[in-house]
């Protein structure tokens, strides 16, 4: 359980930005104690909306002092009386709204705390927008509060920048928009640097825009050591940063997933931890028993653990009778409220997964992406399919988007598609992004993870009617996919081909990239995949964490389910 879990390292990233977000509020509260002002509102963007939400309920941000919460976006009227406290990303709409904000008066005092640092051209607008209006006076704190990510879990950071990929792969993309592009994912990169307080060394792929990345955020981290000398903590052992790249495995983007988390992706309306069921938005309680035992497994894995905490919750509400039948025969009618919030929560969950996961199974009955799945996992690994049951399935298959990404798992990884060609003619599919995928199969190389010549053979014959008692055993449970192999390569430092087509970084001794002959292994690592991360691969790299006895975090764009991801490449082929 998360609770029994040890999340120092990287771990404990999501729980240093609380903090920083704590005390973002409670300064406001120790200012606010010497005002007579009776009322603190925060104004809220959706992204930092998203943040807050990883950390806070309502009745928290109540106990911080917050009487009311507003979206920037939203229509508000003017209170008079009252300290606003602003959380938003530092945009340019965001600014000119706070400044029409500022001009109505809409509020006693404006406190404004961005995700990320100012830019100057920012700043100088913020100056002589509020200098202008002779109303400087109201702007009580501007702080650069530098949480600029999203730590849905422990082991989890999502940027949450919508159409990650296809912005920087588009073709057709301005060097001025490249550039700011970089610059943001930089500035974000460099947040979480920030908020950990150590100089962590930082490994890219030669010639690649990641590179570009790095040796960006090297600068920063040298610039901002020359003004702050003592700020970041020295360790022995230092966290390894790495930065790849969706397109050095586009297959493990597109297949369908397996896993309960990544099924509620690939099926509902999944966003962090919000989850859409039936037109309402649930939220599922990321140290919650049963995602916590379930999100890595399988569908059947939900059903038994929902069995188990059925029985449990039952036993918790014998306890609580007997419990109010004592104090009611002792004239004390009060209930013991430790227990019956225990039940309530445990029973709140029970239900949220199992209507999740009667609409999960649903879905994978409709489009059997138990056999998607499993086709795709095992071309993937080069293991022999039967082709006739391949092309069998495809023929029955009426999601168009499935079938065109099971085509591109198999072209991406060489097996053979001139029969399915034949057949997306006859079913009239348009694979508008096959000269695409084509080029980057051609200019990439991909990690394959499979041992070479597998002749071990993988057969659906009856399979159907059994899914979860045969695809079950086929969950890669033991098999590490590319970007894992990447983390196993660069922390352990195993001196192998793969490991030297990374440029290896230390902000501390060099702003230039170097190979040192004695590389240490690292326990903590933080990998971010720039252009979308997926749940198949976040589980596969917890997975090795749990296996090697390592602190792996898991960062990316933009959590992709692999239909998403085709959509963004079919925008830019």
């Amino acid at each position: 359980m998360l609770k029994e879990m040890n999340l120092s390292g990287v771990y404990g990233l999501k729980e240093k930005q609380k903090e920083v977000l704590i005390n973002v509020l409670e300064r406001k509260i120790r200012q606010k104690e010497s005002t007579e002002s009776k009322w603190k509102l925060l104004v809220f963007d959706k992204f930092c909306s998203e943040l807050i939400e990883n950390h806070f309920v309502v009745s928290d941000l109540r106990k911080n002092g917050v009487t009311m919460i507003l979206n920037i976006e939203n229509q508000r009227q003017k209170i008079d009386d009252v300290d606003a406290i602003y959380i938003i990303q530092p945009t340019k709409k965001n600014i000119e709204i706070i400044c029409k904000d500022i001009q109505n008066e809409l509020y006693e005092s404006f406190s404004l705390c961005f995700s990320n640092e100012l830019s100057q051209k920012q700043m100088k607008y913020l100056a002589k927008e509020t200098v202008q209006l002779k109303k400087v006076y109201k702007i009580k704190d501007v702080i650069n509060g530098c949480f600029n990510f999203q730590v849905p879990e422990y082991n989890l950071i999502n940027f949450n920048m919508e159409h990650s990929y296809s912005l920087f792969n588009n073709p057709t993309i301005s060097d001025e928009m490249g550039m700011k592009l970089i610059n943001y994912i930089v500035d974000s990169l460099f947040t979480i640097i920030y908020t950990m307080k150590e100089i962590p060394i930082i490994r890219t792929r030669s010639s690649s825009t990641e590179q570009v990345i790095g040796e960006k955020l090297v600068k920063k981290i040298r610039e901002f050591m020359k003004k702050e000398e003592h700020y970041f903590i020295e360790k022995k052992e230092r966290t390894l940063f790495i930065i790849s790249n969706r397109n050095y495995d586009l297959s493990q983007g597109l297949m369908h997933g397996w896993s309960y988390q990544s099924l509620i992706k690939e099926t509902q309306k999944m966003n962090g931890m919000k989850v859409c069921l039936n037109d309402t938005t649930e939220y599922i309680d990321s140290d919650g028993d049963i995602w916590t035992q379930c999100k890595e497994g399988i569908i059947s894995d939900v059903a038994d653990t929902i069995i188990e905490k059925t029985k449990q919750l039952e036993q918790i509400k014998y306890m609580i009778q007997q419990e109010n039948n004592r104090l009611f025969n002792n004239g004390n009618i009060q209930i013991n409220e430790g227990l019956y919030t225990m039940s309530k929560k445990l029973e709140h969950e029970i239900d949220l997964h199992t209507t999740i996961a009667q609409a999960v199974l649903k879905s994978i009955q409709e489009r059997s992406i138990d056999l998607l799945f499993s086709y795709e996992d095992n071309i993937m690994s080069h293991i022999k399919i039967e082709k006739t049951a391949l092309l069998e399935l495809i023929k029955k298959l009426d999601n168009k988007e499935d079938i065109i990404r099971l085509y591109y798992v198999c072209l991406l990884n060489n097996f053979p598609v001139d029969e399915i060609n034949q057949l997306m003619a006859e079913k009239q599919i348009d694979l508008k992004e096959l000269k695409y995928i084509e080029h980057l199969k051609q200019m990439q190389e991909y990690l394959h993870v499979s041992k070479k010549n597998n002749e071990k053979s993988f057969s659906v014959t009856g399979m159907v009617g059994t899914m979860l008692g045969k695809v079950a055993k086929l969950l890669p449970s033991d098999k590490k996919v590319a970007a894992t192999i990447v983390v196993d390569t660069l922390s352990n430092a195993k001196g192998t081909d793969l490991e030297k087509e990374f440029d290896y970084f230390d902000p501390i001794k060099s702003e230039k990239s170097f190979i040192p002959e004695k590389r240490y292994k690292h326990t903590d690592v933080i990998l971010f995949m720039l252009g979308g991360g997926n749940y198949m691969e976040y589980t596969n790299i917890s997975q090795f964490a749990k296996k090697s006895n390592k602190r792996i975090v898991y960062a990316t764009t933009e959590m992709l389910n692999g239909t998403e991801l085709l959509h963004q490449i079919s925008r830019i082929a």
